[in-house]
């Protein structure tokens, strides 16, 4: 007997809600409703508009070593960059099937896309008197020797929330927190882009901040944040949306994001780093779990997508997964397959 996942909407929509899913930190009600829907489908079936790219619980397990395609660590959120040693650097969200015990950060990096190193807590709560719990999506910069995490803690109770900075001398740390009187901005998901030009932005949401030169505040506009609000054309994100991951090819900039209730990525091309955003197509179509989120970085002479996928069975241990990238002669991105295989 199959099962259609739109009998789930209900649940899969409730799942997707930033609240919701921020109360699922602290109530396992909401992980048990997670692992119906998801047992459902794995075990009953899916319709044919969901990617199925979950995989059963296993031991939680954190450690350096080898893997053999699809999926890789245990990770969500990767932002992967690749600096000047040559190596692919993953700053991926630490995940836990509890996220209020989520309060620091790992780095990966790997020579050839197979043996990955482990670099543990990169940078954690206790060095930040604002920040709880909650850790997630990170992103990083380099810029004039120096290292920039882009940190987001969501905390519980009053505790202020929002993006915060941290440096170091190298890519693995320890990072030092710069954002020491609270949150450089509110939201989530930041991730950050050095144009050409020299000016870098930090996108947020729907708003792109410009920050200043030393990377760690937000340049000032008649005594205001100086932001630009992203402007889309040629169609708006589908439901709710988030993960925005901001490149630049060929002198063209391409805003991805994770949309239709964050499960599906779909991307936008400009000639500017701050839009307007043309509407260009779907990156890799819905997908099983409550999210996705992604960031697409050039390796060589291919450029990967790394993006996660969740557990059949409630909320935490995600893993980390990799795929090549084409580019069609127009610059429009081929829509990716999920594959075992992956880039290793």
């Amino acid at each position: 007997m199959a099962c259609s996942t739109t009998l789930l909407t209900p649940i899969l929509a409730a799942m997707s809600d930033p609240v919701t899913r921020a109360n699922a930190a602290t109530d396992r009600r909401y992980g048990r409703l997670a692992a119906l829907a998801f047992a459902c489908i794995a075990f009953l079936g899916c319709d044919s508009s969901t990617s199925f790219t979950s995989f059963r619980f296993v031991d939680y397990e954190l450690t350096s070593g080898t893997f053999n395609g699809n999926p890789l660590f245990f990770g969500a959120d990767p932002s992967g960059h690749v600096w000047a040693d040559g190596k692919m650097w993953i700053y991926p969200t630490t995940d836990h099937e509890d996220w209020s015990q989520l309060d620091h950060w790992n780095a990966w990096s790997s020579e050839d896309l197979r043996t990955w190193t482990l670099h543990e807590r990169i940078f954690s709560a206790d060095q930040c008197d604002w920040c709880v719990n909650n850790a997630w999506a990170p992103d990083i910069a380099y810029r004039n020797g120096k290292y920039y995490l882009y940190y987001y803690f969501l905390n519980d109770g009053d505790q202020p929330r929002g993006v915060g900075v941290a440096v170091a001398d190298q890519p693995s740390g320890p990072f030092v927190n710069v954002s020491v009187d609270g949150p450089l901005v509110d939201g989530h998901d930041p991730s950050v882009l050095i144009d050409d030009e020299g000016q870098a932005y930090l996108y947020v949401g729907h708003v792109i901040y410009f920050l200043t030169e030393d990377m760690t505040h937000i340049q000032k506009e008649n005594g205001r944040n100086k932001v630009q609000i992203v402007e889309f054309t040629g169609g708006q994100p589908l439901g709710g949306w988030e993960a925005p991951w901001v490149f630049e090819r060929a002198g063209k900039y391409y805003y991805t994001l994770a949309d239709d209730d964050y499960r599906q990525l779909r991307y936008y091309i400009g000639d500017s780093p701050i839009g307007p955003f043309d509407y260009a197509g779907t990156l890799l179509h819905k997908v099983s779990g409550l999210n996705i989120h992604h960031s697409i970085v050039q390796y060589g002479d291919r450029w990967i997508l790394w993006y996660h996928v969740w557990p059949v069975t409630g909320l935490g241990q995600r893993r980390v997964q990799g795929e090549f990238l084409t580019f069609e002669e127009d610059g429009t991105i081929r829509p990716v397959s999920v594959t075992t295989e992956g880039v290793g």
